[in-house]
């Protein structure tokens, strides 16, 4: 090293930083963003702004994002982990879920940004072959590494650790990923992000201990100030119905609705742009620590209210006919909500010729006990005459999936209900509560072996 060399990486040391917003700063030299036109720009992504400021609040130890997918988690990590490089050099640790997703994130995200941004590109040695897994940038280090390996989430110490993807992580994962902070104490950062998992996943337990800011709009009109919630959104009559979906209707027709002043909206740009200019988070649990921030935001404010309402309205349509999967990955990965049996859309109003879960099916056949035969209805007065429902449980290391289908004489069937429980006692009410004999349920034994077959024993079930 040369006097010069040496002389001006001295003088970088003590140079003060130009920019007190890290957002004025990722504006001017995040430059390049993979799979967007332009540089970084807040304005286009205004609910990234705040958990921004927050992640780089020193007062702030932990963040959660609980977000939509497609909605800037991807470009936050990216533009927060190129401000670390440049202006707060230190140990970075980047999880994604996996070996193979942290290896492409790495080459194809976050090393495009880096090339596109002059201050931490001018650091990426040159020289010599730069390992995907670890790169020394000037005083920094940063580690991409999966989370699938318990290893990686053993062997390194660092003042950042972020975690993407958190909903995906084994049981004590995030809690092995947040003690890689522990040596720098009060400095140590420790953020999650991901869509909605399942409720009461490590993901959803920080989510719920943090203080919970909802991305939140103020109506023009009113002043109200409401949460970007589903709730608003207004699906035009005739979109849905007993003979389907009319989808160029509902994408057409939709619109947002305030719940202060009933103002409607049209779905379009202009009106997204409008009530983003007048959005702010929301805090909504105040009895969590302020060190503890947590931001929520759905795909509301940066999608079409019209192309979701399509999707929600397929999603409903399949789970009136006895297939959940298609609302639960509405509402985790557009609504950013976690999963659960028991806050799906069974409940609500549903057009006229469809079914509400939990009620009684004029169709529903019925199995005399003694002759052991289907019979086409149950004689309510007859004791031994059982409903022909059937129970399917399905056995997890921590809990259990319960749910109830309900059959005509002739082969048909609706569902009748579901439910998420973490005791074996909770299954047995809620077949008793579906009116099920105990023979009608059937219990899968490939977990926990021992205990279904005692509990099959005792309760008389079937073991699948």
């Amino acid at each position: 090293m040369n006097q010069d060399t040496f002389t001006n990486a001295l003088l970088s040391v003590f140079k003060p930083n130009e920019d007190t917003d890290p957002v004025q700063w990722m504006e001017r030299n995040c430059k390049v963003l993979p799979g967007l036109v332009g540089h970084f720009d807040c304005a286009h992504t205004p609910w990234l702004r705040q958990p921004i400021l927050a992640t780089f609040d020193p007062e702030v130890r932990n963040i959660v994002n609980l977000a939509a997918v497609q909605t800037g988690k991807t470009i936050y990590t990216c533009v927060c982990v190129s401000y670390i490089v440049a202006r707060h050099p230190a140990e970075v640790l980047l999880y994604q879920d996996k070996e193979s997703n942290a290896r492409d994130f790495h080459a194809n995200t976050l090393r495009k940004v880096w090339d596109g941004c002059p201050p931490v590109r001018d650091m990426i040695p040159r020289d010599k072959q730069v390992r995907w897994s670890c790169i020394r940038l000037d005083r920094s280090t940063v580690w991409t590494l999966g989370a699938d390996a318990e290893s990686n989430l053993q062997r390194y110490s660092a003042k950042w650790v972020f975690c993407d993807e958190a909903w995906r992580y084994k049981p004590g994962y995030l809690a092995q990923a947040k003690a890689r902070t522990l040596s720098f104490g009060w400095l140590g950062k420790f953020v999650t992000m991901g869509q909605g998992g399942v409720r009461g996943d490590d993901f959803s337990k920080l989510w719920e201990s943090s203080t919970k800011e909802v991305y939140s709009w103020r109506c023009p009109h009113c002043d109200h100030l409401q949460p970007w919630l589903w709730d608003f959104v207004k699906i035009p009559a005739g979109g849905l119905t007993a003979d389907g979906i009319n989808a160029d209707l509902i994408k057409n027709g939709t619109e947002m609705e305030c719940a202060g002043c009933k103002a409607r909206f049209a779905d379009s740009d202009e009106s997204r742009h409008i009530l983003n200019q007048r959005s702010e988070y929301l805090r909504t649990n105040h009895n969590a620590s302020s060190t503890d921030r947590g931001f929520h935001w759905n795909a509301l404010p940066a999608r079409s209210w019209g192309e979701m309402a399509v999707e929600w309205a397929q999603a409903r349509l399949a789970q009136t006919n006895g297939s959940e999967m298609e609302m639960q990955l509405f509402r985790q990965k557009q609504l950013a909500i976690p999963y659960a049996f028991d806050i799906m859309d069974t409940t609500d109003d549903v057009p006229p010729g469809m079914f509400k879960l939990r009620e009684d099916w004029e169709d529903e056949g019925g199995f005399d006990i003694n002759t052991r035969q289907v019979i086409q209805a149950r004689d309510q007065e007859n004791p031994n005459h059982a409903r022909l429902r059937f129970v399917a449980i399905d056995c997890q290391r921590d809990g259990f999936y319960a749910l109830c289908r309900s059959w005509s004489a002739d082969g048909r069937s609706r569902l009748f209900d579901w439910a998420y429980f973490h005791t074996i006692d909770e299954v047995d009410q809620f077949r008793k509560r579906c009116g099920v004999i105990a023979p009608f349920t059937f219990i899968d034994s490939g977990d926990q072996q021992d205990l279904v077959h005692r509990t099959a024993a005792r309760l008389g079930y079937n073991c699948t």
